[in-house]
């Protein structure tokens, strides 16, 4: 199984993402909530590949409710305003090469494609 993830920045709030996203057509993306990645975005664009966008921020704060406030140590359940900060997570069956570059090269083409700044590789949130 390879996994990585990529922050970036984008001056969009989550749904609108979703819809700007969607709109360039290459994965098909949901707004979802969970107690572990708190609202985000969620695409399986192949068999075998999940891809998951959320904040750290709100991320910390489904935490913090869910085991206590030790658990988000300093984070806040509430996302400043733009440029949000995001964390893509990237979660594959395959681990070989070239799987893992063609989602790497399709989910980079997309941030360009919506003006999202500075990706870069991040620790993953397991």
């Amino acid at each position: 199984m390879a996994s990585w993830a990529c922050q970036f920045h984008a001056d969009l709030e989550l749904e609108t993402l979703a819809r700007r996203l969607n709109e360039r057509g290459a994965w098909r993306w949901v707004v979802g909530d969970s107690a572990w990645w708190g609202d985000h975005l969620r695409t399986r664009p192949a068999d075998g590949v999940r891809v998951r966008i959320f904040s750290p921020a709100e991320a910390d704060g489904a935490r913090a409710e869910r085991l206590g406030p030790a658990a988000a140590a300093g984070g806040s359940a509430e996302p400043s305003g733009p440029p949000y900060e995001y964390v893509a997570q990237f979660d594959l069956d395959a681990t070989d090469a070239a799987a893992v570059q063609a989602i790497h090269d399709t989910f980079h083409r997309l941030l360009a494609a919506i003006g999202a700044s500075e990706p870069r590789v991040c620790e993953t949130w397991d």
